[in-house]
């Protein structure tokens, strides 16, 4: 068994972190003594250690005083040794520091601290910039600034990790994670807008008399290109993959979704998840990411009327505040929350793509509820960013790849309301291409 000496203060944080590291990304057995050195020391049972630089916590003083915008690094720097695994590595936190012989290393790059500051997402909570939406926006992040959302840090610091301990002559074997897709549908929306305007506006402002034509046959036709259930089930079937439906309740509010929880629509579209075996979910409405009392509100009125007990969604919006979203989550007694994406950009917001345990920076605990983040999602490509349909291919296969490579779970969201062919033309031949 590891060993893992620790330094007495900031136990909650450490104790947690060591516990992601070890007993979730690595999955190997550990144990952690409590010593009065002010470095962490990682032991094998050869007798070959360790040492990882306590940088952060060590300086921050009292407990807690870390939540502190000042306490962001900037600049971060950037290295590149023989256990890394790609070409350069963020240093978060730390030093280019590295000595090694047989029977020793020494590494300054605090892994402890850089995982913590990525999962714990305690950046948001001290940086108080919000969007329209009151969300944290992505160009705040240190990884925007920094240019590596793009990245897994987590998954390459703890690459990192195990190649040094792999070195010194580590016995226990490392369960490599397993790379799976998770399709993930938001379902704000059951029922098409027929707009006239949006015709007129085809024709005469925009001049695409092909989409004009596609609309008006939508029209005539009343066809509903939302009610794409069979086919996103068909897709995920012939992968052996779950899709995951997560459904909200209309609100009275200007954002909240166009179908009510007693609706015709939405209680066929339950049923046919039901019978194929696929798997429904919470979608919070707008207003509920601070609010617990409408949030408990309307998951028991949507569960009540689908007759499911939800277990994981996702908030409408990504609404989100760190910690208390997460703490209302706990509280409901949900299992997994799968907000953490910024709407603006792809990539890695908690610097992974695993699912790990979260823990509030407030209580200083560790919960039961799990993140699952996403890591892309179909509006992000095509309507914040304007990606060409090559171009939205091409990004959502880059991060299929680096999940495969780092053994991740692939997280995405593409919505029901992405398969019509007026505004998400060819969307379904690259959900199906992504899905191989």
């Amino acid at each position: 068994m590891i060993r893992i000496k620790v330094p007495p203060s900031f136990l909650p944080e450490i104790v947690y972190v060591v516990s992601v590291i070890f007993g979730e990304f690595l999955n190997i057995p550990y144990k952690i003594d409590i010593s009065g050195q002010k470095d962490y020391e990682i032991t094998l049972s050869n007798g070959n250690s360790l040492i990882i630089r306590d940088i952060f916590f060590s300086g921050c003083g009292q407990e807690s005083s870390y939540l502190d915008k000042k306490n962001i690094p900037s600049p971060v720097g950037f290295l590149k040794n023989r256990f890394t695994p790609e070409e350069n590595i963020p240093v978060i936190y730390g030093t280019k520091e590295l000595t090694v012989s047989k029977k020793k290393v020494v590494c300054g790059i605090d892994i402890f601290a850089s995982v913590f500051f990525m999962l714990t997402r305690w950046e948001e909570y001290v940086v108080e910039a919000r969007d329209m939406h009151g969300r944290f926006p992505p160009g705040e992040s240190l990884s925007v600034r920094h240019n590596f959302l793009h990245r897994p840090v987590v998954n390459e610091y703890i690459r990192m990790l195990r190649n040094l301990l792999v070195f010194l002559g580590m016995k226990e074997k490392v369960t490599e994670g397993k790379f799976r897709i998770f399709p993930t549908h938001d379902v704000d929306y059951l029922t098409y807008p027929f707009f006239l305007r949006r015709l007129i506006g085809d024709i005469l402002k925009r001049r695409d008399f092909k989409k004009a034509a596609k609309r008006l046959t939508y029209m005539l036709s009343l066809k509903n290109p939302y009610l794409c259930f069979d086919f996103l089930m068909d897709v995920s079937e012939r992968h052996n993959l779950k899709s995951r439906f997560y459904f909200t309740h209309r609100g009275k509010y200007k954002f909240d979704g166009n179908y009510t929880v007693n609706s015709r629509l939405l209680l066929d579209q339950v049923k046919k998840i039901k019978e194929r075996g696929h798997i429904t979910g919470y979608h919070p409405g707008y207003y509920t990411h601070n609010n617990p009392e409408l949030f408990a509100a309307e998951k028991k009125a949507l569960e009540k009327q689908l007759t499911v007990k939800f277990n994981e969604g996702r908030h409408h919006y990504l609404r989100f505040e760190i910690p208390f979203t997460w703490q209302t989550w706990e509280d409901s007694g949900m299992k997994v929350d799968s907000t953490l994406g910024y709407s603006h950009r792809e990539g890695f917001r908690c610097g992974t793509g695993n699912e790990f345990p979260v823990f509030n920076i407030l209580t200083r605990k560790k919960l039961n509820l799990r993140e699952r983040p996403l890591i892309v999602m179909d509006t992000t490509l095509q309507v914040n960013r304007s990606l060409s349909r090559e171009d939205s291919l091409t990004t959502i296969k880059s991060y299929r790849d680096i999940s495969e490579k780092y053994g991740m779970p692939f997280t995405i969201l593409v919505h029901n309301s992405s398969f019509d062919e007026v505004e998400w033309a060819g969307w379904k031949e690259i959900y199906e291409e992504i899905m191989h």
